[in-house]
């Protein structure tokens, strides 16, 4: 999708009153332009009113486009002070969301990668986010440690993960897990979860630690065919059904048809 797409794509969301897509449009510009001669960009930069750590500026620049500009992650919340929880955080640029639409909303943050995460403790702190606790940790279904796989040749890569079909992005380390449901001890309102293929593992976590109940919307990137032969999507749908959640799936499927492809889409879940 090219930058003028995008901008006109903005202007058709409702949602969006006009100072906000003006500010989404400036911090997409000035992105874009750092990006496009960045030897002279630098390792902070304004996005949104925020000042932003990062360890990659392409990277940066695809996390604001995919959450701010594209606003997959927005969704009408009827708390005013709604509890979030954000599993796979990153450098932060979902947290710094949650903060702009909902400033008084209180986060849960997990990002397992050490480097990474400092970045977003860093961005946390240098703008001020009260309410935000951070854990450097990948939320699975069990505790202990496992591998993680990541690209030192793109630190910060939203395709960093816990699973081995990620084995060929050149790094391997270990990294810390946690069971979510053991954070999980009040009703949240939303639950963001963008792990990387370990959706499943906390699904089957929090399904049997019996917290789903705690939980009203979530917003689920599924990673289909990241193993080519492992076509499993019913377990998330299916435990979204027994649970009493409704659902929608936003995907595209490139055409023409082929078989086993890898897709990623967003499974938006609300309590009925």
């Amino acid at each position: 999708m090219n930058e003028i797409t995008r901008i006109q794509n903005l202007f058709r969301k409702d949602s969006y009153h006009d100072a906000y897509r003006m500010q989404v449009i400036s911090s997409l510009m000035r992105l874009h332009v750092n990006k496009a001669f960045s030897k002279r960009s630098t390792a902070i930069q304004n996005v949104m009113g925020y000042r932003m750590a990062h360890l990659n500026l392409g990277t940066l620049c695809t996390l604001f486009d995919e959450i701010f500009v594209e606003g997959g992650y927005y969704i009408d919340l009827d708390a005013k002070q709604p509890e979030i929880v954000d599993c796979g955080s990153n450098i932060g640029m979902a947290t710094l969301f949650f903060k702009k639409v909902f400033p008084e909303c209180r986060i849960t943050a997990f990002e397992p990668e050490p480097e990474t995460f400092a970045i977003l403790s860093r961005n946390i702190a240098m703008n001020g986010l009260k309410d935000v606790r951070a854990y450097n940790a990948a939320v699975s279904n069990e505790e202990g440690e496992i591998s993680f796989y990541s690209d030192p040749e793109v630190p910060g890569s939203g395709m960093m993960s816990m699973m081995d079909a990620r084995s060929g992005m050149g790094r391997t380390q270990k990294v810390r897990t946690v069971k979510l449901s053991d954070y999980l001890d009040r009703e949240i309102d939303l639950l963001k979860l963008d792990v990387e293929g370990a959706e499943h593992q906390v699904f089957q976590d929090l399904d049997g630690a019996k917290k789903m109940g705690l939980i009203k919307n979530m917003i689920i990137e599924y990673h289909h065919h990241m193993n080519r032969n492992s076509d499993n999507l019913s377990h998330i749908l299916g435990t979204l059904e027994n649970n009493g959640f409704g659902y929608q799936i936003a995907d595209t499927v490139r055409l023409p048809f082929e078989k086993n492809v890898y897709q990623v889409g967003l499974i938006y879940a609300y309590k009925k």
